[in-house]
């Protein structure tokens, strides 16, 4: 099957722009002087060293940077100031993005195409503009998906994250998301509001202000009922709501729990969370099973949620277990003094007491 290439279109002043970028970068490389500051400088060719400063940014009270690229000529030291965003190897030429434009280069910093946007996708592919829009361009420079698009995001393959010869994309035209493949052809029609990407070909889609779980393998897509959906990537599941209640959904799709509750925690390391219901907590499994019962009247949180839970029932603590399923302390404890993940020094009568703790 043969297989229609195009070229790319740039705009009319495509030459002009090639000649200007060009310019650009003769007045940033500066002959055999090393960047003043640099805060990291690494392998980047046989040739040149990428150099890396990050730069304070504004941002409200906190103490903001970000990263700023360079390049050092590792013979003769020749600097190209570090101004730039983004500077990557694609398919044996330079790719320098800044503020105000992208190009590729060859080794040697000649510009072989300019755009007034550019982003590299991956190691075959960069999302270009034509000064509206954007389309995708293969190594060879062809056109893959013609510029018509307002934005372009390519789904990454986990397996082979940056080596994916035939990717899909998240495509936004009109104010519409949607999902093509590497030949522009449609695997979810460009009809939704928001299009969140996760494992699998799998996405969050909004739609007239609801939420649903939409697949592009086949596999149906979710009734759009949901308030929100999202996820804290602690657990394979999903965190779902609808009128102030919050439910679980798992990676296909599927409603684990109805949205129920009033508050879920973040997965353990075992995929466990608690959930409290009518005012009482409970630790459910990863598939959303009930393993306690709502049986607790309160659940201390820590920065991680450990497997061994400590939870409080009428007025004493003491620790659930994830892995075992069962309640791996006597509930006598009036507080805890500090926890170590398999032993804690708990307070009863005022008094300080280690224990140990085996989920197993």
């Amino acid at each position: 099957m043969r297989i229609l290439l195009i070229a790319f279109l740039l705009p009319l002043c495509a030459v002009a722009q090639l000649t200007n970028v060009q310019s650009d970068i003769e007045q940033l490389l500066k002959p055999g002087q090393h960047h003043p500051h640099v805060d990291v400088s690494e392998p980047f060719t046989d040739q040149w060293s990428r150099i890396i400063i990050h730069e304070s940014i504004d941002c409200g009270d906190d103490l903001c940077s970000e990263a700023r690229y360079g390049l050092a000529h590792r013979e003769n030291g020749d600097t190209l100031s570090a101004v730039f965003r983004e500077i990557k190897l694609f398919n044996g030429r330079i790719f320098l993005s800044n503020d105000s434009w992208a190009c590729l280069t060859d080794i040697n910093l000649k510009v072989t195409h300019a755009y007034s946007r550019a982003q590299m996708l991956s190691n075959h592919f960069i999302a270009a503009s034509d000064g509206e829009h954007y389309g995708v361009l293969d190594t060879l420079m062809q056109q893959v998906i013609p510029p018509k698009y307002d934005s372009i995001r390519q789904i990454i393959d986990l397996v082979a994250p940056h080596n994916d010869k035939t990717p899909d994309f998240i495509v936004k035209e009109h104010g519409k998301w949607g999902v093509v493949n590497y030949r522009n052809g449609v695997k979810i029609k460009l009809s939704f509001e928001t299009l969140i990407e996760l494992d699998g070909f799998a996405a969050f889609a909004g739609k007239k202000g609801k939420y649903g779980f939409v697949r592009w393998d086949g596999v149906p897509v979710t009734q759009f009922t949901y308030d929100s959906m999202y996820t804290d990537w602690s657990s394979p599941n999903f965190i779902v709501t609808r009128d102030k209640k919050i439910g679980l959904m798992d990676a296909v799709g599927k409603e684990l729990v109805k949205p129920s509750f009033s508050e879920v925690t973040r997965a353990s390391s075992n995929g466990c969370r608690c959930a409290k219901l009518n005012g009482k907590y409970a630790v459910i499994s990863g598939n959303g099973i009930n393993l306690s019962g709502f049986i607790y009247d309160d659940f201390k949180p820590y920065l991680v949620v450990h497997d061994e839970m400590l939870l409080q029932r009428n007025g004493k603590w003491g620790f659930f277990g994830c892995r075992s399923k069962k309640e791996i302390s006597p509930f006598v404890y009036d507080d805890i003094a500090a926890f170590y993940g398999l032993e804690a020094e708990m307070m009863q009568d005022h008094e300080k007491k280690k224990i140990r703790l085996r989920d197993e």
